[in-house]
């Protein structure tokens, strides 16, 4: 889009009043037109509606992916979610190659083009570290800390919204981690539908350096906010989420709601 002057314009499902709302952003700030032009003007906000919005949003502590979040339960259900995942991951593989077989002009999106690049075996490897291998960090009342959201690769809020700076996110993450004051965490948690999609050397890495804890997709993003410092991200939904929670916001790349205070 930028080399070629293009406009990138997105439909980005939003918090709102009804259970299901939508914003158009539009070019490479990530800015919301509407959104623009009624906090320029202020006068026209209605206070008491806003004051209700947050007042039902802070306390729920329902997650806005919930619909993807792995239910931790037995050990029959993991191996079974597992099976699931891993049969997945087989088909899609040869169903992709198959379908560039048969046209090799096929139009993939670029996380397929991903999981086409990506080793067959490396991806049923993660997918059994993921469901398995992995040793999550509990949230402690006693902790300090700020919290990271990893986010999903490709992607426009890494690659077009963060102006392609921020590609490697566990180098960023390792960078945020040394500037921390001391005696002060950063969480890190994976996207709640992320299973299996990233090198387990990377959560290897995170979990490697002392004052970083990692953790459980599954615990619900709002609840690590409301217990944090802050946030620190590139962009996305957990920054907007923290400054609904009335939380300190640092962000890295371009979004809507940079135009706020803290």
């Amino acid at each position: 889009c930028k080399e070629n002057k293009a406009k990138y314009i997105t439909c980005v499902q939003a918090y709102g009043e009804s259970e299901i709302n939508f914003a158009i952003a539009e070019g490479d700030d990530g800015i919301f037109s509407e959104i623009i032009s009624n906090f320029s003007n202020k006068r026209n906000i209605d206070k008491k509606r806003v004051q209700e919005f947050l007042n039902k949003f802070r306390p729920d502590s329902k997650a806005f992916f919930d619909i993807y979040i792995r239910k931790k339960n037995s050990r029959i259900n993991i191996f079974i979610s597992f099976l699931k995942k891993t049969i997945g991951i087989i088909l899609r593989y040869f169903l992709f190659k198959i379908k560039l077989k048969i046209n090799k002009y096929s139009i993939l999106d670029h996380i397929k083009v991903f999981h086409l690049q990506s080793k067959l075996v490396d991806e049923i490897k993660n997918n059994y570290h993921y469901y398995y291998a992995i040793e999550y960090d509990e949230i402690l009342q006693s902790d300090k800390f700020y919290y990271y959201p990893l986010h999903l690769e490709p992607e426009a809020v890494v690659l077009y919204w963060g102006d392609g700076l921020y590609n490697n996110q566990i180098k960023l993450i390792e960078n945020i981690a040394a500037q921390l004051p001391p005696e002060t965490y950063l969480y890190v948690k994976d996207h709640p539908h992320a299973g299996a999609y990233r090198s387990y050397n990377d959560y290897l890495k995170i979990k490697s350096i002392p004052n970083i804890k990692l953790l459980d997709p599954n615990i619900v993003g709002k609840k690590v906010i409301s217990a944090s410092i802050g946030v620190i991200t590139i962009n996305g939904t957990s920054g907007f989420e923290a400054l609904l929670l009335n939380k300190q916001v640092y962000t890295f790349g371009n979004c809507f709601f940079n135009i706020c205070s803290r």
